[in-house]
Order: structure tokens, then C-alpha cells, then sequence
């Protein structure tokens, strides 16, 4: 057996560099001698040292847990997970522990109780497990997390890794929206941060640029000048859903923070005729819960944003009314010591008939150079059965579309033209999507999972484009023959 990486090593050399002292004196007997046994262990080669180091971090881990020592655990917890990451499939079905479970409970448990170290070098290991089972988008998200993190450490290297490896993942896909938004990223570390990545940092992103430059040609748009380091989209949101099926109303609003330092700020909403009931600030999300109220007012709260963070605020308003109509107008802005932005977002809950399924949401986007900003739509399903919903998408001017399924992160589709067919040389429709009865992107729902979501980037071809409206329609199945009946318009501003 070869020797064993070290791993664990650097683990423990993290938490002594966090803080966390390893000795007899802050640990008790129990975690001077384990911490010691493990350092010890994994010098030596020999059939069995993996699993040997795997079950005395585990022990580890239950000493810090039951001394209240919360980020030890999780150092130890990380430590064990990069050891079964890097475990042999036999060795792993000897240990028999599964480092996704690990990593799981570990992200989980740091998410609830902000214990920020060990987070970054979780996720990244989190992203490995996700990469060996072939869900790259998932684990490219997961990368990306991880940069962040290591970035707000001031641990500038190492985040450009996470950064490289989700821009790779994104690059090998064919993602070309992801693929200009990384690179966009990239330039920018590189911009700000150039002495921290060095010389190899910058040759390891010149690199990435060259190799991915057939994509970045796709996506391209005028240099503009002034665009802000943090950007809140859309500017305005218009939600359908039905008060008859006692629906309630999501909209998704995108808080980007495009420096590459962290960045606080105030981020206030207030409806005319509602209040905000639950308010929950999570790593890398925020979610809102209205309902309405005859004295409303304006919750304030304020958000730290991370470098590189795209801050997804979904606002959920519930009106549990009969069968009436009723609307409000949510008004939602950010302001930090630089900017302030505004946006709204429309709520309408609709009384009367309503189709078995619908796309209950339409909005308008501002453009921003070389910052690509997905519009985001949910479909409703309101049948019995499981259904294929086919998603017919044009746009007004000649653009190039990318649709992704926003709940797992792959690309459903890529129309070149956006004229809504798939038979040009230079689009996409995923195998589930290209049988000659069914070449349109289609999401499946069902009762047990009523709504499907997606994320639409549009960048047209003629740049000097003012605006570009997207239209959505699904296929009427109560017609005979099927037609396709128009849902929403969005609109994408050129800035």
C-alpha cells in the first residue's frame, strides 16, 4: 500500500493555526493522546493505517463533542470525511462509513451553528464525493461555496483552486453562461488580489481563459463602465398563482457581491399590505415568509455578503383566502456604505379556473457587463398524474439561450438563435429531451413534486441591443391538437 496522503495532517495543522490547541492541558488526557496516535499512525505504511486514523478521529470527534469543543468536532469530522474520500473502494467497505453521510451532517451542523473554519475544506470535500458520483453541477456549487469562504479567511490560494475547479467543471460541461460568469470572477481575483495568488495563481487563470476561450466568444457583450461591485436582480418581479388551489406566490431576487471582499448592508422589505413572519439568513440564502397583515411595516436586517457570494433571497407570500383575488407589492432594497438598489416584486393571487399547469412568473433583468443573471421561473402542476411538460422559449431578438434546471443545476438546453427549435448546429437539448416527439426542454412534475424550476440566461447576438424580451409558453394539452399557450414575457434590459 502506498504511503498515506497527508490529509489529516494538514487538518490538524489548520486547527492549530485556528486556535485550537491540541494539548493534554486544553484537551484532557483522552485528546492529547488520540491527536498523538493519529499523527503517529499516519507516518507509518502499512495494510490497515487508513482505517486505524478514520476510527480515531472518530473517537477524536466524540471527545471534542462531549468537552462543547464544536469547531474541534468539525475539524475532526473533516479530517475523517478527506480520509474516506481518499479510501480505496475496498478500504471503504472495510471502514464501512460513508463519507457522503459524513459531510452531510457536518455541512448541516455548520450551517445551524455558523461554525465558519472548517466549512470551506468540508464543502470542497463535499464537492469530491458529489464529483465521483457524476453530479458535477452540484459539486461545482459546492466549490464555489468553498471559494467564498476561503476568500473571507483571507486564504486567497486556496480559494482560487475551489474557484479553478468549479470554472473546469463548467468549461467541460459547455456551460457557456457559467463559464463567463467564472471567468469573470477569475479576472477579478486576479485584478484585486494579485499579489496573494502569485505567479502560479495567475498562469493557472491564463490558462483556464485560453482553454475555455471558444466558449467566453459566445457570451461576449460591450465593456460598460461603473457597474456596481454589488448587484441586486431583477429590478422588478410579477408572480401569478392561484387563491382558489390555495397556492402561495414565490419570487427570487439575486444579491451579488462582486468584489472580492466581504461586504455588509442593510436589506429592507416592506409590502403595502403584508408583513414579513419568518426571516431566515442561511449560507448562501435567504428565505422570507409574508403573509397579509392590515398593519404592515418594514422589516430591516442586516446581511453580510461574502466575496464572490451570489445571495439567492426567495420570498415566499402565503394568502390563505378563499376563493378571492387579492395583490400586493413587495418592495425590496439594499444599501451598504457605496450603493443603494432598489426592486419590487408583484404578487397576484388569482381567483377562478386555472390551467392543470402554468409558469407563474415573468420578470425584468439590467444587464451588466460581463456579469451574465439567470431569470429564474417556476412551474406549477396542479394534476393527479405524472406529466411532461415541454417548455416552448423564443426571444424577440436573435440570442443565444441556455436553460438550466435550477433544483439540480444541469443544463437542460441550449437554443443559439432562440427561435425556440433545436436543430441548428450549434444547439443542445438534453437525451431525455430529443426524441422527434418531444424536442423541446421539458420538466417532469407530478403530486409529489408540483413544481419544477428553472434558470434561463439570455445573451443576444446583436449587442447593440436595447432590450430583449423572452417569451415562455407550455403546450395546452386540453386542446386538441395540443397548442402551445403563452405564459409569461421577460425582459432583459442592455446596460
Amino acid at each position: 500500500m502506498s504511503r498515506l496522503p497527508v490529509s489529516v495532517a494538514s487538518v490538524l495543522l489548520v486547527i492549530g493555526s485556528s486556535g485550537w490547541s491540541w494539548s493534554q492541558d486544553s484537551w484532557g488526557p483522552t485528546g492529547g493522546v488520540l491527536s498523538q496516535q493519529i499523527a503517529e499512525t499516519m507516518q507509518q505504511d502499512r495494510p490497515g493505517s487508513r482505517s486505524v486514523t478514520v476510527g480515531l478521529l472518530r473517537e477524536l470527534a466524540a471527545a471534542a463533542q462531549k468537552s462543547r469543543q464544536v469547531e474541534a468536532w468539525a475539524w475532526a469530522q473533516t479530517g475523517m470525511a478527506e480520509q474516506l474520500l481518499e479510501a480505496e473502494k475496498e478500504e471503504l467497505e472495510f471502514i464501512d462509513t460513508d463519507p457522503v453521510e459524513v459531510l452531510e451532517e457536518l455541512i448541516n451542523r455548520c450551517d445551524q451553528d455558523r461554525i465558519v473554519g472548517p466549512l470551506a475544506r468540508a464543502l470542497s470535500a463535499h464537492a469530491g464525493c458529489l464529483s465521483q458520483l457524476g453530479r458535477m453541477m452540484l459539486a461545482a456549487q459546492e466549490w464555489e461555496r468553498a471559494g467564498c469562504l476561503a476568500m473571507d479567511a483571507n486564504q486567497t490560494a486556496r480559494s482560487l483552486t475551489f474557484f479553478l475547479c468549479a470554472a473546469r467543471v463548467y468549461r467541460n460541461e459547455g456551460h457557456a453562461a457559467k463559464v463567463s460568469e467564472s471567468q469573470s470572477w477569475l479576472d477579478a481575483i486576479e485584478r484585486e488580489r494579485g499579489p496573494e495568488i502569485g505567479e502560479d495563481g495567475r498562469r493557472a487563470i491564463a490558462k483556464f481563459r485560453d482553454s475555455a476561450a471558444g466558449l467566453l466568444k459566445l457570451t461576449q457583450t460591450p465593456e460598460a463602465a461603473g457597474s456596481p461591485a454589488i448587484l441586486l436582480q431583477p429590478t422588478n418581479s410579477g408572480v401569478v398563482v392561484s387563491s382558489s388551489e390555495n397556492e402561495r406566490g414565490r419570487c427570487r431576487f439575486t444579491l451579488a457581491n462582486h468584489s472580492t471582499r466581504a461586504v455588509s448592508g442593510l436589506l429592507t422589505l416592506s409590502a403595502a399590505r403584508g408583513n414579513v413572519t419568518v426571516w431566515q439568513n442561511n449560507i448562501g440564502a435567504t428565505n422570507v415568509i409574508l403573509r397579509p397583515d392590515p398593519k404592515p411595516g418594514a422589516e430591516v436586517q442586516r446581511v453580510r455578503l461574502l466575496p464572490g457570494e451570489k445571495r439567492k433571497v426567495f420570498i415566499d407570500y402565503r394568502f390563505a383566502g378563499e376563493n378571492t383575488d387579492f395583490a400586493d407589492t413587495l418592495r425590496m432594497s439594499w444599501t451598504d456604505a457605496e450603493t443603494s438598489q432598489d426592486a419590487e416584486a408583484h404578487f397576484h393571487f388569482a381567483s377562478g379556473p386555472v390551467p392543470v399547469s402554468q409558469i407563474t412568473n415573468a420578470s425584468t433583468l439590467v444587464r451588466q457587463s460581463r456579469w451574465p443573471t439567470p431569470f429564474y421561473h417556476e412551474l406549477y402542476y396542479r394534476g393527479q398524474i405524472l406529466q411532461v411538460e415541454n417548455l416552448l422559449a423564443t426571444t424577440s431578438n436573435p440570442a443565444r439561450m441556455e436553460i438550466y434546471n435550477e433544483d439540480t443545476g444541469e443544463l437542460i438546453a441550449i437554443d443559439a438563435e432562440g427561435d425556440g427549435r433545436y436543430d441548428g448546429a450549434n444547439d443542445f437539448l438534453e437525451q431525455a429531451n430529443s426524441s422527434s416527439e418531444n424536442a423541446w426542454p421539458r420538466l417532469i412534475v407530478g403530486p409529489k413534486n408540483p413544481v419544477g424550476s428553472l434558470e434561463i440566461y439570455v445573451f443576444p447576438l446583436d449587442k447593440s441591443s436595447a432590450s430583449t424580451l423572452l417569451t415562455l409558453s407550455l403546450a395546452d394539452y386540453t386542446a386538441t391538437p395540443a397548442r402551445w399557450r403563452q405564459d409569461k414575457v421577460d425582459e432583459l434590459l442592455i446596460k
